[in-house]
């Protein structure tokens, strides 16, 4: 059992160690990507404020949308005085086309502060942060590629982090003395002895965060594959506004993204002190807008997020809500998922363990790659030097 284990551990290692050395290190930057992105791009994010307050939302969507090339989908509300308002759009058709997806807006003065494709390639100081978002959960393959080949290596690291917990787990029945020697690193070691126990005494001080980690990355990409149906079996989460039939087209009334704003912040003032809306979508297919609400200031990201309203776009009413916390205990863990994944459910200390832990998945992933090689290196050595040993032997009997 134990080579078998052996076996397993170092070709599923050695097959993903790659993968997770790139996502380890881009994901201890990208924890902070919005941070790096207004620093690098204080034109696009940052605003003088003029005083006169901002102009109407739907305002601003008609000036982008006015020249028939492009049709607003969502828009990402100005945190405060002196930031842009992030407008999200797609082509007004399909016979059209536009090299941008993104629109930066002064929200007092309806000025453009620049356009961008977000994600695209590569190191140009606009695109370098969203770029490395995309490259970490994708490689930058194109369509769904890259998300699946990131899912199975998630999936498989979650499995392989059992195999090398089971490695480490002290044989003989040494119990604590046996955890001593698997969780210490021998002084003055150096070489193949140094990796090896950087390597074994990382991965069982770790493990838990590994698990974690390996865990929430699968939730990431095959959530509705692996983790919702799972999840179901212990506490089925409340159904989704996705899994119902879109509404026959049709308006009753005109409902705009400020009207649909409107009603979900008051629909929110029922279960929240302060609602803020943070974040508005619109889907015609649905007949839908989505209005992410927070409560009270700081950064809406944090924690579980914000919580959702979807708007009927026909009527204005609320079709459905998504509270954080606010459902089945299934709907909070999924909820806790992503947070969890990108360090955001334990706010800006959390993000920090996120980024030092990419750095020591980095660290367990080049050892593991350091020790094949030095065992390698060894026994195709090994035969050589024999071969020469026999050869000195024979010609000094001859």
């Amino acid at each position: 059992m134990r080579r078998a284990l052996t076996f397993a551990h170092r070709y599923v290692g050695l097959a993903i160690a790659g993968y997770l050395l790139i996502a380890a290190l881009t994901g201890s930057i990208i924890v902070f990507e919005r941070e790096l992105d207004a620093a690098l791009n204080p034109d696009l994010f940052t605003t003088r404020s003029t005083g006169t307050g901002p102009i109407p939302l739907d305002r601003l969507v008609a000036a982008i949308e006015r020249d028939g090339r492009a049709r607003v989908s969502a828009v990402e509300l100005p945190a405060g005085l002196g930031s842009a308002a992030i407008f999200r759009v797609s082509p007004a058709s399909a016979d059209r086309s536009i090299d941008h997806d993104q629109v930066f807006v002064n929200p007092e003065t309806g000025d453009v502060l620049g356009r961008r494709l977000w994600g695209g390639c590569c190191f140009a100081r606009r695109q370098i942060a969203p770029f490395l978002v995309h490259f970490h959960y994708s490689l930058h393959l194109p369509g769904n590629i890259g998300l699946t080949l990131m899912g199975i290596v998630g999936l498989l690291w979650f499995l392989d982090s059992f195999t090398g917990l089971a490695l480490a787990w002290p044989r003989g029945g040494r119990g604590w003395a046996g955890w001593r020697l698997a969780m210490s690193i021998k002084r003055g070691a150096r070489g193949y002895r140094r990796h090896l126990d950087l390597h074994r005494a990382g991965g069982v001080w770790l493990w838990l965060l590994l698990a974690t980690m390996a865990f929430t990355s699968i939730a990431v990409t095959f959530g509705e594959e692996i983790v919702q149906p799972l999840v179901t079996l212990v506490s089925p989460p409340s159904p989704s506004v996705f899994d119902r039939p879109a509404p026959p087209p049709g308006r009753l009334v005109d409902i705009s993204y400020q009207g649909a704003i409107d009603r979900a912040e008051a629909s929110a003032a029922q279960v929240m002190r302060h609602p803020r809306a943070v974040y508005a979508s619109h889907s015609p297919g649905m007949a839908m807008f989505r209005i992410a609400v927070a409560d009270g200031g700081g950064d809406p990201r944090d924690g579980l997020g914000p919580s959702w309203f979807n708007i009927d776009d026909r009527d204005g009413t609320v079709r459905s809500t998504e509270l954080m916390a606010g459902g089945t205990a299934g709907d909070t863990f999924l909820q806790a998922q992503l947070p969890t994944h990108t360090g955001r459910i334990g706010h800006l200390p959390g993000r920090i363990l996120v980024s030092l832990f990419g750095l020591a998945i980095a660290m367990l992933s080049a050892t593991g790659m350091l020790i094949w090689w030095k065992k390698r290196r060894g026994r195709t050595s090994a035969p050589i030097a024999r071969a020469a040993c026999r050869d000195r032997h024979s010609r000094r009997s001859g």
